[in-house]
């Protein structure tokens, strides 16, 4: 009697481009973020050069994330991980390194620790009552994703996060501080300068299709600014603030059809 046939493999789940993508932009934030953080507290000779180099990482950085996040979530949960450790191990090892080379200037800053309010989600803005800062809200339907926030402050125990998302639009908003970048015009404006000039490199060696609208960095407003468009799907801006104790917010948001959040980089309002 012939065997029966094989029952076939049940079909893997969907792959969401806007999940992937919100995951890539959490990754791509983080990096900069904390190498903004880095190259306030230790003297880089060349900071435009090192922007540019942590711009290259963070979109190396992404992308891998971006591949982690279709792994699991079309069901690769093992490979998913075995990528994921890998790519941690890499990255503490170059947490490690920095805090190595520069242990002195890392325990200074931190007797300047970054205040500890959660930003105020009322009457259409998000509020910081301590900086005085407020950013016009982001709107209902993008839900606080405190989960993501928390991975990101994990990671850089220094910084402050708050991400806002539509997961299934692929819509996100971050808000993110980090202590000193704002100090000094050079540290301010040439590693801002040099990761946008990097990320947009590092996109074209990746065959990743980037189309860049705008960029601006202003010392005298404390303000730098990027609009870049991925592969015609992904609208992505910075949007950096220098704050007047040194400290820099950084603004960044992303959805996936049109520029949406242009009008809360213009409504941002500074002390």
């Amino acid at each position: 009697m012939p065997e029966p046939f094989a029952r076939p493999l049940p079909p893997r789940p969907p792959f969401r481009w806007g999940r992937g993508a919100l995951h890539a932009l959490l990754a791509l934030g983080l990096v900069v973020l904390a190498f903004a953080a880095v190259a306030a507290l230790v003297p880089v000779a060349d900071p435009r050069r090192f922007g540019e180099g942590v711009g290259r990482f963070s979109v190396f950085v992404a992308l891998i994330v971006l591949g982690i996040s279709w792994l699991a979530q079309t069901g690769r949960k093992l490979a998913a991980w075995l990528v994921g450790g890998l790519l941690f191990v890499t990255l503490a090892g170059v947490g490690v390194l920095i805090a190595v080379v520069a242990p002195k200037r890392i325990a200074e800053s931190r007797s300047r620790p970054l205040p500890t309010e959660d930003l105020l989600r009322a009457e259409g803005a998000l509020r910081h009552a301590s900086l005085g800062f407020s950013i016009p809200d982001p709107g209902a339907s993008l839900e606080p994703q405190p989960a993501l926030a928390q991975q990101i402050i994990t990671a850089e125990p220094e910084a402050r996060a708050w991400v806002y998302g539509d997961l299934l639009a692929g819509e996100v908003v971050l808000v993110m501080l980090t202590a000193e970048t704002a100090s000094t015009e050079t540290t301010f404006t040439e590693f801002f300068e040099g990761t946008v000039a990097g990320q947009t490199a590092a996109m074209g060696n990746a065959s990743v299709s980037s189309d860049e609208r705008e960029r601006s960095i202003d010392w005298s407003t404390r303000r730098a600014h990027t609009y870049v468009v991925i592969d015609g799907m992904l609208h992505q801006r910075i949007d950096a603030f220098g704050l007047p104790g040194g400290e820099t917010m950084v603004l960044v948001s992303a959805a996936p059809t049109t520029e949406r959040f242009a009008a809360l980089a213009a409504g941002v309002r500074m002390p």
